[in-house]
Parts: structure tokens; sequence; C-alpha cells
């Protein structure tokens, strides 16, 4: 599943958004590309890696996965509001939607499973916005 992931972000096409086959437009500004590139190198300075993503050109920023992101970095404390997903591990259940609820935001969250339990109990239990069940936006991923 990793290895699919991170090759789907990286053809993720970056571009004029009046091509229809660009998928990442231009952030709001210059600004606020400039604030998640800097989440994602203080990430990476705290040990994440890097999975997929590249250089910022303006306000375009890239897609970008990382994992191992550090818990206490802003990057997986704050929502970015920009092209960057953390993707982390579990072997249990109940602790990845503890850790989800772990922050002071939640817009969305994605749960990859092939058990309606565990789609229902994270509807149940997560403190977001909206529960999406789709592989393009994984956050949760169980056997």
């Amino acid at each position: 599943m990793r290895r699919k992931l991170k090759a789907a972000v990286a053809k993720l096409k970056m571009g004029d958004p009046r091509n229809e086959k660009t998928f990442i437009g231009p952030m709001i500004e210059e600004d606020a590309a400039k604030r998640v590139e800097s989440w994602i190198k203080a990430a990476k300075k705290g040990g994440a890696k890097i999975l997929a993503g590249g250089e910022r050109k303006g306000n375009m920023l890239p897609a970008s996965l990382l994992e191992n992101v550090p818990h206490d970095s802003d990057l997986y404390r704050k929502e970015a509001f920009g092209p960057v997903a953390a993707m982390e591990a579990f072997d249990d259940f109940d602790d990845a939607l503890a850790r989800v609820n772990d922050s002071e935001f939640g817009l969305q969250a994605g749960v990859f499973t092939g058990r309606l339990a565990h789609a229902m109990r994270a509807w149940d239990r997560l403190g977001v916005g909206g529960v999406v069940t789709e592989q393009r936006l994984l956050v949760i991923r169980d056997a």
C-alpha cells in the first residue's frame, strides 16, 4: 500500500488549473506555499522521510507525502491547507483513531479499510468535520 500511495502522489500533475490534466493548482499566495514548504523542511529535519514531493515554484507546491513526521511538528499538529499528507503505520485501530483525535484541528479524515465496523467506529469516534473512505485520502490503514 505504501508503494502504491507514493507512486500515486508522485504522479499528481502540478500546474495551471485550466489544464484538465492538472491536479494540483496554485496555493492562495506565495507566503502560504512558503509556510507549508517550511513545515515540510522542519519535519524532515526532525526525522520525517519525504516519499514524494518537489521544489516549490512561487505559489505552486507539488503534492508531498511524508512518513515518520514528528508528533510535535507544525506539519503534524496544524492544518497545512496545502497539498501535503503524512503517513503513519498502526497496529491497533483504536490507537489510530486516538492519534487522529490528538490534534487541535481536523477538517477531514480518510479511512481505508475492508471492515465496515471500522468505518463506522471511525465515523462515531473521530472529532473531524468529515470521514471519507477513499484510497486517495489515506490516513488510517488496517489489515
